[in-house]
């Protein structure tokens, strides 16, 4: 498969390909956010520098064996929180996760992510859909598929945490819609 670019950028935004190197600062930011991101990220809870590590070294692996692109978001000169594309969904699809750090939280930064890994998805030959799937009751991560024009396909319980997680799509058809009747040619 075709991957999509290692840097991402629309205005104050860059969205960087995650690299071992950005460990400890990006785990300052999952330990200040810890508490507001553990209900929705059970790795959250627990997770330590090691971990954070670790996870950063398999994200360089991932990305070349075409099974996530993990980007660290930096915004306003900043890092801000991660996001990635996910191969999960099958063949001709992937999903869109995305996570921040307290300071970002509020000013538009995941759909400003979110509409990077959309537009860089369907750049990609072959990706007919693109998914975001949150816990139904985050309803801010649940604002930002609404705000890019996804459309709510379906609720499946999540036996494991006792949650329903509400699946958004966007198909190659409605995004190519949307671009063509947005004025600055970009989703909102």
């Amino acid at each position: 498969m075709e991957k999509p670019a290692e840097h991402l950028t629309a205005g104050d935004m860059t969205l960087r390909r995650m690299r071992p190197e950005f460990a400890d600062e990006l785990h300052a930011l999952i330990e200040d956010a810890r508490d507001r991101l553990s209900p929705w990220l059970p790795w959250a809870a627990g997770q330590q520098l090691d971990g954070t590590r670790d996870y950063l070294e398999k994200s360089v692996t991932m990305w070349d064996d075409d099974v996530h692109y993990n980007y660290v978001i930096f915004w306003r000169g900043e890092m801000a929180g991660g996001c990635g594309l996910m191969t999960r969904q099958g063949p001709g699809r992937l999903e869109i996760g995305y996570w921040l750090g307290n300071a970002a939280e509020g000013h538009g930064v995941a759909s400003t992510a979110s509409r990077l890994l959309t537009e860089a998805s369907f750049a990609i030959d072959g990706i007919e859909h693109v998914e975001i799937r949150h816990d139904a009751l985050n309803e801010r991560s649940g604002a930002v598929p609404a705000r890019l024009g996804f459309t709510e396909t379906s609720r499946e319980p999540d036996e494991d945490r006792e949650r329903i997680t509400v699946i958004w799509e966007l198909t190659r058809e409605r995004f190519a819609e949307l671009h063509r009747t947005s004025p600055n040619g970009q989703l909102s």
